[in-house]
């Protein structure tokens, strides 16, 4: 349906660019009148509202009210809403809420112009719709011998303790392989690419949680489109080449979120030990001398402890703890002279793992993610089945300093040298590099971290990797290595030549282990258990890395209770 008579909407134009979301099968209730109920309820009241029909589609247009100049897109939407007013203004808006039957039921989508995707209630929004379309639809049914060169930009999130977002793009459509996304640790948010069937989705599409694509198509097509998306959402042809993209999942659904912030309440409430605290993000332990929860007796702790914390809520006046509460509530590390290192809300600081409904979660830093339980066997097969160093690294106390055990390490053992804090300035690096905490003549560089945070645990991991990389990167910076060990040999009155041979020319870095030493409370559990996912990703990531330039890596779990 055409506007006759205003040039500015012949009908010849095409629409730029179509962006659809899916809405989650949770509405219930008669098409359109159901549609009502995906806009947000303040916005819906001031909205103009046009209705269409044909055989296969059933929508509802939402224009708010706006003035102007018409934007690219209104000649695409009165082709369907021949009565629709728009205002002319560039900040002019619109949304179609739309049903197509496929699968027995009303499948509802959202296509939103302008700024009219904020109009939509995000909880109902189906995660990932567009990833998975998008995905199927570059990789549909690919066969080796077919080009893959068909993406041009990948938006991914690195999981570690904290959340690293990217975005890579090339000049030319090129293989996913070369954006640097790794499956072991990173989640795919949206890719662009060229679709292998451009006559039906046109020359560039887009996936995340909506779908977008350039078309050339009327309103009358939009119907059948939809029933598109829907057939090529139903295959699983991406799993041949993603399928760890399913292993783990950003929650962001908010009733499923609320669900997740209500177990972990009843969890902490219980003093559950799925469920912890620990600083979510690295810090100086070295500073840290106690701990304060910012009500009720404001006692001091020596370390992170979840009892405390339900210690200080009942001695405070608390009448009921939720989750808005450990949002509100704020712990405190100090430094010996009682200055403020530090202050997070006790929501940040909570971890662990716990299942609701049958489905595993992880919770770090606030956030809420969904692993797959064969990925999380997997992860926890690895970190029991590293090696356990040589070098006897006895238990401690939670109140033990990093600085302190590693002195403890050494004394009275001349195999053994003292290199916490004895970092190398390098030219090729921004940063001091520390080749370990102590270093032994059997060739353990022992890197130590004291708790259970995924902020600390993967600055412990990427130290351990940073410290082999520079060894093994070549001559000129193994001789400032060696350098400074001859020094701290001569300090400490070690045999400077036993150690700076184990760096020395020709080169071989099958003699190094890379040790990694946690002193927490394991709780007599397997260290799978204990540690926090993210956690396990990243040990076992830095352990390949690692374990490529021929070193060794062991692991141990020092009790510090």
């Amino acid at each position: 349906m055409k506007v006759p008579g205003d040039a500015s909407l012949a009908g010849g134009e095409a629409l730029p660019s179509l962006t659809v979301y899916r809405i989650r099968d949770v509405l219930e209730g008669d098409v359109p009148s159901v549609f009502d109920e995906v806009i947000d309820a303040h916005a819906l009241r001031s909205c103009a509202v046009h209705d269409y029909y044909d055989d296969l589609l059933t929508a509802r247009l939402y224009i708010p009210p706006v003035h102007g100049e018409l934007p690219r897109w209104v000649p695409f939407v009165r082709d369907g809403f021949a009565d629709a007013v728009f205002g002319r203004g560039v900040a002019s808006q619109a949304l179609i809420v739309a049903s197509v039957h496929r699968y027995n039921r009303d499948r509802l989508f959202v296509i939103p112009f302008g700024h009219a995707r904020f109009l939509i209630r995000q909880e109902l929004i189906e995660p990932a719709f567009g990833r998975r379309v998008a995905l199927n639809l570059l990789y549909e049914e690919a066969e080796v011998n077919r080009d893959w060169s068909r993406i041009r930009q990948v938006d991914a999130r690195t999981i570690e303790a904290n959340l690293r977002r990217s975005r890579v793009q090339r000049n030319r459509d090129t293989t996913f392989e070369s954006f640097g996304v790794d499956p072991q640790r990173d989640l795919l948010d949206r890719i662009v690419g060229v679709p292998r069937d451009m006559d039906q989705f046109g020359r560039r599409i887009s996936g995340g949680d909506s779908f977008r694509l350039e078309l050339d198509m009327d309103f009358g097509g939009l119907g059948a489109l939809l029933r598109r998306l829907l057939t090529v959402y139903g295959r699983t042809t991406y799993r041949d080449h993603f399928a760890w993209i399913d292993r783990v999942r950003a929650v962001n659904d908010p009733r499923l979120l609320h669900r997740l912030r209500n177990r972990t309440i009843d969890l902490v409430m219980s003093g559950a030990a799925e469920i912890d605290l620990a600083p979510p993000e690295v810090v100086d332990w070295d500073r840290i001398a106690s701990f304060t929860f910012e009500i009720g007796n404001r006692a001091e702790h020596d370390d992170l402890r979840l009892n405390d914390y339900l210690d200080a809520v009942q001695r405070s006046r608390t009448q009921e703890l939720d989750y808005r509460r450990l949002l509100m509530h704020r712990v405190t590390a100090r430094d010996g002279d009682g200055s403020v290192v530090v202050r997070w809300s006790v929501a940040r600081t909570l971890f662990g793992e716990f299942e609701l409904d049958g489905a595993h979660y992880i919770l770090d830093d606030g956030n809420y993610f969904q692993v797959a339980e064969d990925y999380l066997a997997e992860l926890n097969g690895f970190v029991a089945a590293l090696a356990e160093p040589t070098t006897a690294l006895p238990m401690t106390t939670a109140a033990t300093l990093e600085d302190t055990y590693n002195k403890a390490l050494v004394l009275g053992d001349r195999n053994r040298l003292l290199l916490d804090k004895k970092t190398i300035q390098l030219a090729a690096r921004t940063t001091p590099i520390e080749i370990c905490d102590v270093m032994t003549v059997h060739g353990e560089l022992i890197h130590v971290k004291r708790k259970l945070g995924s902020a600390d645990l993967s600055h412990l991991f990427s130290q351990g990797y940073v410290s082999a990389e520079t060894i093994h990167a070549g001559p000129e910076l193994r001789t400032a290595i060696r350098t400074k060990i001859n020094e701290q040999a001569q300090l400490q009155r070690r045999d400077a030549t036993k150690f700076c041979n184990l760096v020395g020319e020709p080169f071989s870095s099958v003699s190094l282990t890379v040790v990694y030493a946690i002193l927490a409370d394991w709780q007599g559990k397997p260290h799978g258990d204990r540690m926090p996912f993210f956690s396990k990703v990243n040990l076992r990531h830095h352990t390949q890395q690692i374990s490529r330039m021929g070193f060794k890596v062991a692991f141990a779990a020092v009790d510090a209770t």
